[in-house]
């Protein structure tokens, strides 16, 4: 059934991958429960199928005429029995990787005639090389959400089998997976970005968190604790380029925008990206700031040391606090992020990633019905997120695209967050996120841009506006020449 290799990504070299600053870098199922594997998830074209055209040329493993029956239909069982064949899988190495491979003996007793062929590899580096290639070719791949524009063009048009599940998935979801009009992944995490903070630094200096409602009100309330304790540097501001990029897309989206259109209009000159500048010019002004690289021992030591005590961020925030942090864990808490304006939405996603069915796959209709199997049936989510051998009260760092499986908590409350309700808070805000995000083809070059031109702007070289122009310009200039 599986195919891994013996080297693991471990926790070290996820934290000397973020050191590199590594564009969007995303850390999936690495929660509360110490994974043995946690680890990051950082040509020519060819014709892209439709689900008709798939299902018919698998007419030999499928059963035909049933299989293309099903390509528009959500009872997928009636063809169980007749769908027969071997997939190779591609997953992350690590906890993703363990958790997919021991759900496939359930998928077998539904699909007992598919050969699963499940091989852990670094995604990141193979598949695009692989897909242009066209040579050994994968009939469905984990990726991560920013690289589907770029691998668009070797994808399969999965829209006919999907369209049964768009209106219970994440409208955000669908939307980064959407690529000229053709839905081309099959949404795996959704990664809601919430307000962390030190509950028990917040009630011994009389702050409540209920009373931030704004940024404004974040730094106001930084400046209160720090009035009461000068060694405070409340405010923790992210400084690894590759993490910079991620952190500003977040907040863009909150503010319903995004690095361009769905036209590839850029859109880093526009009111939410001043406003995100004016925010990061206004706190590091201020002298409340803990200016920190994700996960580096001085990071650690300012959270277990009681410096910081704000951190807006992704869900998976909670794999530092859970497995890296030690005097602090247990002492923090989480709400929903603070409004750009009065009564502004609370919701942002931070990250995210999908499966896809290459273009060039061998059986991608069985693909998809492993991943339909996966993703969108109560069977396969819940042991993609619940409880597990590997995550005894299920993955507390990331949630389902599948709105359905919100109806039953997946995830115990987290010790490291102080028994918070997570799953509540992140369920209620992944409902919210605006839809209105577009991943650029050149996203994985921003952190030359963006990231420096930010870092420029902490260290006092940059105004607001400066900081603005300087990253338009720059991505105009480096990555959008005609």
């Amino acid at each position: 059934m599986s195919d891994q290799p013996e080297n693991r990504i471990s926790r070290r070299e996820l934290l000397r991958l973020l050191g590199l600053g590594a564009a969007g870098i995303v850390l999936a199922s690495c929660g509360d429960n110490a994974s043995p594997t946690a680890g990051p998830t950082a040509t020519t074209a060819a014709a892209v199928d439709t689900p008709t055209t798939a299902a018919a040329a698998a007419t030999a493993t499928t059963g035909g005429v049933a299989a293309a029956t099903s390509a528009t239909s959500p009872e997928m069982a009636a063809t169980a029995a007749a769908a027969s064949g071997e997939i190779i899988i591609w997953d992350r190495a690590g906890d993703l990787f363990q958790v997919m491979d021991a759900a496939i003996p359930a998928f077998n007793k539904k699909y007992p005639n598919i050969k699963v062929t499940h091989q852990a590899v670094d995604v990141g580096a193979k598949l695009g090389p692989t897909l242009a290639a066209g040579v050994g070719v994968p009939d469905g791949s984990f990726i991560e959400d920013e690289h589907l524009g770029t691998l668009s063009p070797q994808l399969s048009d999965i829209t006919q089998w999907i369209q049964p599940y768009v209106n219970d998935i994440v409208p955000y979801k669908v939307r980064v997976n959407t690529h000229d009009g053709k839905i081309q992944g099959i949404p795996y995490d959704v990664d809601p970005a919430m307000l962390f903070y030190r509950a028990d630094i917040l009630d011994q200096n009389g702050v409540k968190v209920t009373d931030i409602k704004t940024y404004d009100d974040l730094i106001e309330a930084s400046k209160t604790l720090q009035g009461k304790n000068p060694k405070l540097k409340p405010l923790r501001i992210e400084n690894t380029p590759g993490v910079i990029i991620l952190w500003v897309a977040m907040m863009a989206n909150q503010q319903g925008s995004s690095y361009v259109d769905e036209k590839g209009t850029l859109l880093t000159d526009t009111e939410p990206f001043l406003n995100i500048m004016k925010f990061f010019k206004k706190a590091v002004d201020a002298g409340v700031t803990s200016r920190q690289d994700l996960g580096t021992p001085g990071d650690i030591a300012a959270s277990d040391q009681g410096i910081q005590v704000f951190s807006p961020f992704a869900i998976w925030f909670n794999y530092f606090i859970g497995n890296l942090y030690k005097e602090s864990k247990g002492k923090w808490s989480v709400t929903r992020l603070p409004s750009w304006t009065a009564g502004g939405t609370t919701a942002a996603s931070m990250g995210g990633s999908s499966f896809v069915i290459p273009s060039k796959a061998k059986n991608p209709y069985l693909a998809w019905l492993f991943y339909e199997y996966m993703m969108l049936s109560p069977e396969g989510y819940k042991a993609a997120f619940g409880p597990n051998k590997l995550y005894a009260t299920g993955i507390d760092t990331l949630l389902p695209s599948y709105k359905p499986a919100y109806s039953t908590q997946l995830m115990g409350n987290p010790a490291s967050l102080g028994g918070a309700n997570l799953w509540e808070i992140a369920t209620g805000v992944a409902n919210d996120i605006p839809d209105t995000f577009y991943f650029p083809t050149w996203y994985g070059q921003l952190p030359d841009i963006v990231g420096a031109n930010v870092q420029r702007l902490y260290d006092g070289q940059l105004s607001a506006e400066d900081a603005v122009k300087r990253i338009t310009d720059e991505i105009k200039s480096k990555l959008m020449r005609s």
